[in-house]
């Protein structure tokens, strides 16, 4: 798992939080119920961040909307949220045509929801092959399946700018030489995509 955000990716706004089918019928059989809770706090950090959020439901007359849990924390409270509708399991075109639409960003992307080797995987590739420039970082506590958890993960393909990640990269360091470390990071980060930008 890739663990520290890129320079770009602290930067406030520059991402977007995908949320994947958060809908009853899909959560009812997940084998970790308390992600939910881990979306909720991606959702939190987003809007402290300013970055953009885009809710993707499947099929919502079928399935229903998306939870109250969600809904109450963003609904007429969030001018940065947008949702979308899909009806199979990859949802990247519509986070893409949102995105692109509404000015929200789409250089870095973070995805959340339910089922990880399907509508999560799907999309999660989907934005990569449709963006080439993009970065897709998935979180792990913040996504379930219905069926085993760990063989999910582990048939999950990460690539280049596909990865999976663990929410303590947003913790914030406890230790002074832990401070130190995480800002040497973000200077060498910041550094390389200088450099690259300007070679490229």
């Amino acid at each position: 798992m890739k663990q520290q955000p890129t320079a770009l990716e602290l930067e406030s706004g520059g991402v977007t939080l995908v949320i994947i089918d958060m809908q009853e019928p899909f959560l009812a059989h997940c084998a970790t119920p308390p992600f939910i809770a881990a979306v909720v706090e991606q959702i939190k950090l987003a809007k402290t961040q300013n970055w953009g959020i885009v809710i993707v439901e499947v099929k919502p007359w079928a399935y229903g909307p998306t939870i109250k849990a969600i809904m109450e924390l963003l609904d007429g409270q969030y001018d940065r949220l947008k949702i979308v509708q899909k009806e199979g399991d990859d949802g990247s075109q519509q986070v893409l045509e949102i995105c692109q639409a509404t000015k929200l960003p789409d250089q870095f992307f973070r995805v959340t929801g339910v089922l990880i080797g399907a509508c999560v995987k799907s999309t999660a590739w989907g934005l990569s092959a449709r963006k080439q420039d993009c970065f897709v970082r998935v979180i792990k506590e913040a996504c379930a399946t219905n069926g085993d958890t760990a063989s999910a993960w582990g048939a999950f393909q990460e690539g280049p700018r596909v990865v999976v990640s663990s929410n303590s990269i947003d913790k914030k360091p406890s230790s002074i030489l832990q401070q130190i470390k995480l800002k040497i990071t973000f200077l060498l980060s910041l550094l390389m995509e200088t450099l690259y930008e300007t070679f490229n």
